[in-house]
């Protein structure tokens, strides 16, 4: 132990630096004879659960000190540390200092060396000082008081390469030796001669990393010769053909059975016109596009739940309703379980409505005239279990004399509406997500219509609703903030209503009367109670 310590002491005296961290060992023995100061007993802990303390924070660094000039960062916090016995002079021992003027670190001069300590520990347990920028300048800066670091290198301004960096971005010892001016350390682009790695100057370690060096990457568009051809990336890159392959594997089962038929059983006397019939039959079904292809059209909505609007011909009609159930869309997505994957604007004569719970049609100021295509599509649509939501914009809905209204009575003449009832208190409507007592939109007075009782026959959902608040102008106005966070961002209670409405007939054209049961009157009944 004798002979080490003096080792020691004569090599901090040739001009060594011992750098050391206060830690658990440190603490039991506060008198070692190679610290800068008297040490007291035991720890400052400043982050126990019986402490007011609170962590402290790097405050200066002493001038006239080898690490004055680095800046102090407030960001960096001590929790424990060991102290300084203030009984003993610390003047001129002191490099460093947290906010409450106790010593971060402490050094003093022995012979031509020094003795650092730095009083908490290199590990991020006690500070983060570990994990900060500043630690490497520290370490630089103390790493540079030693002449020992002088004595084994030639004190050159230039950098050798001491560690190659790899393809895959390891360090190996270089093949051969490279050394570099300072001006091409600094500025030089990456090549064989100035390679990336770690280079040693004076005894110090520096990296020369890509990114220091590598130019701004540039666009390619004005430099590229005039005979290449530029093309955008666009289109889909992937085309689902499962429903193509069931096609052609039944129809292909199809024509096998009709020549098995053909081939197998002279005796029900089909001839060879009869057979070649049947090959021809077989063949037209297997070229015909009807069976042999999947409109895209058919398809694109069957994998996700997207909400409806039907094309009016009104451009500003049709964008209010697109941007309203956008909105909505969101909403839904935010309160309820249901995540739809978007709005679709469709054209009842052309696009298949089967794939959509509700469809809404604004119908402005003017009724469209649908054609016989149209009209049945929309029949199909109602009696198969769809509910046609209309919306007449206007305030009113009523069933009365004026023009508007004659042409929607004469419109529900044409699509074979149920006979429709105002939608009573105690509707499903009103309950299958929010407690409603009323529908407001733009509007707030217009009456909604629902099919009566004895014509709900797909689990109680309306194939027919009718009102006239204007919901598509009331979702529409919204920010997106506005349908996500309503309470945030202070949106009024007609707004919101109207929101909640929307996501009510979701549910309802979702969920039929679910929310009629019998099940949920005592929960509902307390909830109005409160």
């Amino acid at each position: 132990q004798d002979e080490i310590r003096t080792k020691l002491q004569n090599w901090i005296e040739d001009g060594g630096v011992l750098l050391r961290f206060a830690g658990e060992s440190l603490q039991q023995s506060p008198d070692d004879p190679f610290l800068p100061v008297k040490l007291r007993q035991g720890e400052r802990a400043l982050d126990g659960a019986l402490t007011w303390e609170k962590p402290r924070t790097l405050y200066s660094f002493k001038e006239n000190t080898p690490l004055s000039g680095l800046a102090a960062n407030e960001t960096i916090t001590v929790n424990r540390q060991i102290l300084a016995d203030p009984a003993f002079s610390l003047e001129n021992k002191i490099w460093a200092t947290l906010d409450d003027g106790t010593p971060l670190i402490t050094a003093r001069q022995s012979g031509s060396g020094w003795i650092i300590l730095i009083h908490t520990s290199a590990a991020p347990g006690w500070s983060n000082l570990p994990l900060s920028g500043l630690y490497v300048s520290l370490l630089q800066r103390m790493i540079g008081l030693s002449s020992k670091s002088a004595q084994t290198s030639e004190d050159k301004d230039s950098y050798l390469l001491s560690g190659a960096l790899n393809a895959k971005g390891s360090l190996e010892k270089p093949k051969t030796t490279i050394e570099l001016s300072k001006e091409d350390f600094l500025t030089a682009l990456p090549s064989a001669k100035a390679p990336p790695g770690l280079y040693t100057q004076n005894g110090t370690s520096w990296p020369r990393s890509l990114g220091d060096h590598l130019e701004y990457p540039q666009s390619a568009k004005n430099v590229l010769p005039s005979t290449v051809k530029q093309l955008e990336f666009s289109g889909q890159t992937e085309k689902d053909l499962t429903a193509l392959f069931v096609a052609a594997s039944f129809i292909l089962f199809l024509i096998d059975w009709l020549i098995m038929i053909a081939l197998s059983r002279p005796q029900i006397g089909l001839g060879i016109k009869g057979k070649t019939a049947l090959i021809i039959l077989a063949l037209t079904l297997f070229t015909s596009p009807a069976f042999a292809q999947t409109q895209d059209s058919d398809l694109k909505y069957a994998n996700a739940l997207y909400l409806a609007y039907l094309k009016t011909g009104h451009p500003e009609t049709d964008d209010t309703a697109r941007r309203g159930l956008q909105n909505l869309a969101r909403a839904l997505s935010e309160r309820t379980s249901i995540e739809p994957g978007g709005v679709a604007a469709l054209d009842p004569e052309k696009d298949t409505l089967a794939l959509f719970p509700f469809l809404y049609w604004p119908l402005g100021q003017s009724i469209p005239e649908l054609s016989e295509k149209a009209l049945a599509n929309l029949r199909s649509y109602i009696a198969h279990g769809g509910t046609l939501f209309i919306d007449t914009q206007d305030g009113q809905a009523q069933f009365a004399f004026g023009k508007q209204q004659i042409a929607l009575r004469n419109l529900a003449t044409a699509l074979d509406f149920p006979s429709l009832r105002p939608v009573p208190k105690d509707h499903v409507l009103n309950k299958s997500f929010y407690l409603l007592q009323d529908q407001p939109g733009r509007y707030a007075n217009a009456p909604l219509w629902v099919a009566s009782d004895k014509n709900e026959s797909y689990d109680g959902v309306s194939g027919v609703i009718i009102g006239g608040n204007d919901w598509a102008y009331a979702w529409s106005h919204l920010r997106e903030a506005d349908a996500l966070n309503p309470i945030l961002t202070g949106i009024s209670r007609r707004d919101e209503m109207a929101l909640r409405f929307g996501i009510n007939l979701t549910m309802y054209t979702l969920t039929g009367t679910y929310k009629a049961d019998q099940v949920h009157l005592s929960h509902i009944l307390k909830r109005l109670g409160n």
